[in-house]
């Protein structure tokens, strides 16, 4: 069975035509550094590659966004090993904790 797809290939032209107008209203660059393009190149290849170059490009970008997520939360894994407890990541909240023990979990 083969799936025609053109239809989806203008569908996200036509979101992405619509996201980069939304990003320049709100966004700014910054000329010291190099712009991200992660999520263009994969609506590029998503848009004109192949259905295995896109399906192939997706699986790596989203293992490389939960390698990321992983990365990010590996300190948060460890204090809760540690204590054993939940931990706050607001100020306001860890203070709580520690003027109410009763605070935790």
């Amino acid at each position: 069975m083969t799936i025609d797809t053109e239809h989806f290939k203008a569908k996200l032209e036509e979101e992405k035509k619509l996201l980069e107008e939304e990003m320049s209203k709100i966004g700014r660059k910054n000329p010291d550094q190099p712009a991200i393009r992660r999520h263009q190149d994969l609506v590029e290849v998503l848009v004109s590659g192949t259905p295995q170059e896109a399906a192939d490009t997706m699986r790596a970008h989203v293992a490389c966004g939960m390698e990321n997520t992983m990365s990010r939360l590996k300190p948060y894994f460890r204090i809760r090993k540690a204590f054993g407890r939940t931990y706050f990541r607001s100020e306001k909240r860890q203070k709580q904790q520690l003027v109410d023990p009763s605070a935790w979990n």
